[in-house]
């Protein structure tokens, strides 16, 4: 029971007639280990948020400057020109408010697109 217990996420294992301070301190550490999976949690929320915001091409564009190289390349991978590489990395930089490929690249992975 308690093994299933705490596969199920339980902090601790209390018996019964716990000292009322080791129950103080279970639910402390629980209270904070809920509060910072809740932060982490909304963390991510936010991140998926600010990605919703570029249009389809621009996600695509975002998606090859994350694997790295040139404007030049990302448009040769995705068959557009250069310049249009360039402003949809201008308006992509500016919606995800980040300032270089790897911030890119580290958003990316963080909410599952790489």
């Amino acid at each position: 029971m308690a093994v299933s217990a705490m596969q199920d996420g339980a902090v601790s294992f209390l018996e019964k007639l716990v000292d009322a301070d080791d129950l103080i301190a279970t639910l402390e550490k629980a209270l904070d280990l809920d509060a910072k999976r809740r932060e982490k949690l909304q963390a991510n929320l936010n991140l998926r948020m600010r990605f919703n915001t570029p249009t389809p091409k621009e996600k695509e564009v975002a998606a090859e400057i994350a694997k790295g190289g040139s404007n030049k390349d990302v448009g040769i991978r995705l068959d557009i020109a250069e310049k249009t590489v360039q402003i949809h990395g201008t308006s992509i930089y500016k919606k995800l408010r980040v300032h270089s490929q790897l911030e890119i690249a580290e958003l990316l992975k963080k909410i599952g697109q790489i």
